[in-house]
């Protein structure tokens, strides 16, 4: 087999392992999902997560201050679809609407709830010298005093001058990762694609607990009922 005629072989192989942890496979059909919209294009699938689904995948944080939503979307005729996360919403109760956070934003309240952050510290210190030595054109032994500041700046310090604690719990960065393996990519796709959106909890959430998958782009715009399983 010549060289040409191998490397033709591999390539898809090669592109199927670059292309693995990018988002989710999607399932055969948008139909395959609970919620879903054909008719327009792109068609949209969705499905909601279970908290403890979460917190088994991610961590208890993430279940507790967001609502995971798994989209998929299924370009139509081999037209090209731009997807961009702030295409999509999720509507609380038929009035609060959130946009979904990257994976970076979504692990942000779990560093700082947890003290992991850059710290910068400026210290200032004054105090007086005393001196003595001999007077170059008398002498004679002399004494002299004055004043002195200095100031310094410290990174990754604790106002004590220790470093904190480390955190209970996974790892920051790892997290940030495992978001980011797994969320819906972003980018000009003529391919099905899926992954998952990650949106923050709100304040306040409305008694009956409905909630809706919005997506609106290009003169296009449909919302989706989430089942609660």
């Amino acid at each position: 087999m010549d060289v040409t005629r191998r490397l033709s072989l591999l390539l898809p192989a090669w592109l199927g392992i670059l292309a693995a942890g990018q988002g989710l496979p999607p399932r055969t059909s948008v139909g395959d999902y609970p919620a879903h919209e054909n008719a327009a294009n792109p068609s949209i699938g969705a499905l909601r997560l279970r908290p403890d689904q979460v917190s088994k995948m991610f961590s208890a944080d993430i279940a507790k201050n967001y609502v995971v939503v798994e989209v998929a979307v299924y370009p139509k005729y081999g037209a090209a679809v731009d997807v961009r996360l702030f295409d999509f919403g999720l509507r609380f109760g038929g009035e609060q609407e959130t946009r979904p956070d990257t994976p970076e934003q979504a692990s942000v309240p779990w560093r700082e709830n947890h003290g992991i952050q850059d710290r910068i510290q400026t210290t200032e210190e004054v105090g007086v010298f005393v001196g003595t030595g001999t007077d170059p054109v008398t002498g004679q032994r002399t004494t002299r005093t004055g004043t002195y500041e200095r100031v310094g700046v410290g990174v990754g310090t604790t106002p004590d001058h220790r470093f904190p604690d480390p955190p209970q719990g996974p790892d920051p960065r790892v997290l940030e990762d495992k978001l980011a393996a797994k969320a819906l990519p972003e980018g000009k796709t003529s391919h099905p694609i899926a992954g998952y959106l990650y949106f923050p909890q709100p304040t306040r959430r409305e008694k009956d607990g409905k909630l809706e998958l919005t997506y609106s782009k290009d003169g296009t715009s449909f919302a989706l009922s989430l089942p609660a399983k």
